[in-house]
């Protein structure tokens, strides 16, 4: 996530306690289309969509994390459609209301990064970024991915294009993302300045990310 380089001890700690590494398993298909977010906290969950033929069921820390889909193109699920939803009530006292999708203001926020402006929430743009990571790795660029040991080992000449090529998809999806330029394996995702959310995509290791957890903190206002 991206925070002043100056990170401050509650942020550092937030930020090392969501970046364990979490493997994952080859399976069904790929990205789908979505079903709405849940209330008050609960993580939204994807919808079923067709046959895909190369897809990622999460396993370990990833445990169901992944959902069934089409191949080719990346769905769009989980996140509010048609209304807005509320999001789920943040360990700093705050909570977020999910926008609409479409006409992204990517204007620069005015938050600040730190601790008391970031708190946990239910992701309002969750499946997007799963889908995007599963859209990446399976269909646009499989060539960067050694499955050897069963999981997505991002090559480490390409590691760094596989985060831009995830913000690239997620911000086709009419919403506004940057790759952390304090923490290259992150990005920020917002649709405008009322809030930003913080997806931790690599691991340390190189594998990409893609299950429930890889959500790591909501800061609103929006700081990029």
């Amino acid at each position: 996530m991206l925070y002043p380089r100056w990170l401050p001890p509650a942020i550092a700690a937030l930020a090392a306690a969501c970046s364990s590494p979490e493997t994952h398993g080859k399976g069904g298909g790929g990205a789908g289309t979505g079903g709405a977010t849940s209330t008050g906290g609960t993580a939204p969950t994807g919808g079923a969509g067709g046959t895909g033929a190369a897809g990622m069921a999460g396993s370990g820390g990833d445990t169901g994390g992944a959902q069934t889909g089409g191949t080719g193109g990346m769905g769009m699920g989980g996140t509010a459609t048609g209304g807005a939803t509320t999001g789920g009530t943040g360990g700093a006292g705050g909570s977020v209301t999910c926008p609409e999708l479409g006409n992204p203001d990517c204007s620069p926020g005015d938050g600040t990064g730190n601790a008391d402006q970031c708190f946990d929430a239910a992701s309002c743009y969750l499946k997007i970024v799963q889908n995007a990571v599963n859209f990446v790795i399976n269909t646009q660029h499989p060539q960067w991915v050694d499955w050897s040991d069963g999981n997505p080992k991002i090559l480490d000449a390409n590691q760094n294009d596989y985060v831009l090529a995830v913000v690239d998809e997620v911000s086709l999806q009419g919403l506004c993302a940057i790759q952390d330029p304090n923490a290259g394996d992150e990005i920020v995702v917002k649709h405008d300045n009322d809030f930003a959310e913080n997806f931790d995509i690599l691991t340390s290791q190189g594998y990409a990310r893609y299950g429930p957890n890889i959500h790591t903190a909501t800061c609103a206002p929006a700081w990029f």
